[in-house]
Formats: structure tokens, sequence, C-alpha cells
């Protein structure tokens, strides 16, 4: 897992008074969605923050140390942080991201979410059976990521009770779709590995909106932001929150 180490810090640049929270995924760090931050910045001159979940960027061990709970706050921080220059605020998550930014969608007075990857059934068989695991069988492996055109990074392993965790968080999501309301783009990659891409269309229809969109990636894997298809994905997000501006200014 080589990779710049400044990649592995929180991210932001501050631009307009609309202004973007971007949520990294479960076990991972900025670099999932970086692209993403990086466009709605430079091109359309938004203010941007990428933070680093509690746990993420270090050590598996230092991950075991918190739950969802911390990275929900984690993500209320974020919202606070560009509630202080910005007059609106969207949220952006990918993977275990998407998750928590529509749990939080929920809680928090946001523009808009746009979910990208976000799992109901994670594809390791095994994960299911993570509470039982937790005593027997402490620390779970992590699938390899394949070769990317951007940068990737991830643990390689996970504690069992840390798998639990996100569980929880994928059920608090669930019980939250019905009560959502607000603009959603979900973006799902056919070819997802990590996660049943059926789980795009389950938030997809669940969701309360009125105004909701799914974009669907036929030959799309998990890291929607890293892969081939990175710009498609990265114009579809830029063009759904500058439709819903409705010609403000940023």
């Amino acid at each position: 897992m080589n990779i710049d180490a400044q990649l592995l810090q929180p991210y932001t640049a501050w631009g307009g008074r609309t202004g973007c929270l971007l949520v990294h995924g479960f076990t991972s760090a900025p670099p999932d969605v970086l692209p993403l931050a990086r466009h709605l910045h430079g091109a359309m001159g938004m203010s941007v923050h990428c933070p680093v979940l509690p746990g993420h960027s270090r050590t598996p061990e230092d991950m075991a140390r918190y739950n969802e709970q911390h990275w929900l706050e984690a993500v209320d921080r974020g919202v606070e942080l560009l509630g202080e220059k910005c007059s609106r605020v969207w949220l952006v998550g990918f993977s275990m991201g998407g998750v928590l930014c529509i749990v939080t969608a929920a809680r928090r007075p946001v523009e808009g979410v746009i979910s990208l990857a976000a799992p109901v059934w994670p594809r390791p068989f095994i994960s299911r059976f993570s509470r039982v695991l937790e005593r027997t069988r402490p620390w779970l492996p992590m699938a390899q990521r394949p070769p990317m055109e951007e940068p990737s990074w991830r643990y390689d392993r996970v504690a069992a009770k840390n798998v639990t965790d996100l569980y929880r968080l994928i059920n608090m999501m669930r019980q939250c779709l019905p009560s959502i309301d607000k603009p959603v783009l979900v973006v799902q990659g056919g070819r997802d590995k990590t996660v049943r891409p059926a789980s795009g269309k389950y938030i997809y229809i669940k969701l309360a909106s009125q105004d909701k969109e799914l974009e669907w990636i036929d030959d799309s894997g998990h890291l929607l932001l890293l892969g081939k298809n990175r710009q498609r994905v990265i114009n579809s997000c830029a063009r759904f929150i500058e439709q819903r501006l409705g010609g403000s200014e940023w």
C-alpha cells in the first residue's frame, strides 16, 4: 500500500458559499473521493471537505477502538465545519461513506445527497457472521484492491467488531430511507464485487424523495471514482448538484 502520506490526511479547499462534504469508505481514506472533490472545487468553485473517519488512515488496531457512532459524529463535525462559511451543504459518500451521508441527511438540514456504491448487502459472505466471530476470529481479511487509475488505499484486515459496527450502520440507513425527502443521486456499478449491485436499486426505491435519480453503470466495479468510468461519475455528480442550484451562485 505505497501511497503519498499526504493523501491519507483530511482534504479541505475553500471556495464559494456552496459546500460539499465528501466521505470515504470502510477501512479506507480520502483518495476514495478526491477526484470528485478536486473537480467540484477546481471546476465549479465549491468549498469541499474530505474528513478522515476515526480510526482510518492509521492501523486496523486503531480503527478497532471506534464504532459507527464515532463515524457519524465525524460527519456531523464536517457538516458544521462547512456550515461556518457555506450557506448550503451537500453530502457525498462512497461505500460506507454513502451510508453515513444518508443517515446524516435524515438528521441534518443539508441540501442533498449523492450515494456512491453504498452497501445494503456487503458481498463477503463471512461478514454476515461478524458478531459470532468477534471472540473466535477477531480479525477478518480484506480483499486486495485491483490496480486503479487513481491512487487507492485501505487496510488489509479489519476487526470483526468493526464489521458488526458497519452492519448496525446499514440497519440505521435502511430505517432512515423512508424519511429522506431531499434530492438524492444514487450511483451503482453493475460489476461491483464489494457490495451486491442490488443495493443501489434498493436505496433508490426506498427513498421517500420525489427528486431522485439512479445512475447505473453496467461495466463499473466498486471504486467508482478511481477506475475507467470515473469521469462519467464526476460529470453526473456535478450535473446533479448544478441543476438543483437553479442558477444561484456557488
